[in-house]
């Protein structure tokens, strides 16, 4: 029995995001009272994956060799290491939106997105999420026997525990029919997602020329 958490890497480092989801999935493993197991695709050093310890993780399996916008592989590879969780946890990333319904398919799973809350109850899974666009607050129950999660943006924060994790290289069993030949990568300024704090003006400013102030 584990629970296991999506480590999303952005150009082999891991993003504020990430580190939330793996605390998540570490207070939610307290619960169950098992380990976390993170999962990473893609070329992450050794010292970036070992990060991870530091919110929770017990193990990570690095899959240096999958891309993370074949979503086919990297589906296939969660199903694959998939047998002993109960719980498996996505951050709110483009990524995790195309991996968790997959998921939740092929292994005939509950899913409950924009969760806010760790489960107050693990036997089902019981967890508070967003609904009609953050104005209501909807208790969801998974009864199936395997439960996926997917966080709402900053909806948890993080949780430091000076742990340390070991880690295990891994492979996919079979390829994706999906063929990346390129990615364009926005820089240069925070996602929104990341951000812990958000200012937005309007018509007050009267021009262009004033958003300097609000920058």
């Amino acid at each position: 029995m584990s629970v296991l958490v999506y480590s999303e890497s952005w150009e082999g480092t891991f993003r504020k995001s990430t580190f939330e989801a793996v605390s998540y999935a570490s207070e939610t493993a307290k619960l169950v009272g098992t380990d976390v197991i993170a999962l990473s695709f893609g070329e992450v050093a050794d010292e970036e994956l070992g990060k991870l310890g530091n919110y929770g993780a017990n193990k990570v399996l690095s899959a240096t060799g999958v891309n993370k916008g074949d979503s086919e592989a990297t589906t296939n590879l969660f199903a694959e290491n998939v047998a002993d969780a109960t719980v498996i946890i996505f951050a709110n990333t483009y990524t995790s939106k195309m991996i968790a319904p997959r998921l939740a398919a092929k292994l005939k799973a509950g899913i409950a997105s924009n969760v806010i809350s760790i489960p107050s109850s693990t036997s089902p899974i019981a967890v508070n999420r967003k609904s009609f666009s953050g104005k209501a607050i909807e208790k969801t129950v998974i009864n199936s026997d395997k439960a996926i999660i997917t966080l709402a943006p900053n909806a948890f924060g993080l949780i430091e525990c000076g742990g340390s994790c070991s880690i295990d290289k891994i492979s996919a069993s079979e390829k994706g029919s999906v063929t990346i030949e390129g990615e364009e990568i926005a820089s240069g300024k925070i996602s929104l997602e990341e951000a812990e704090i958000i200012v937005s003006a309007g018509r007050g400013l009267k021009g262009p020329e004033n958003w300097g102030m609000i920058e």
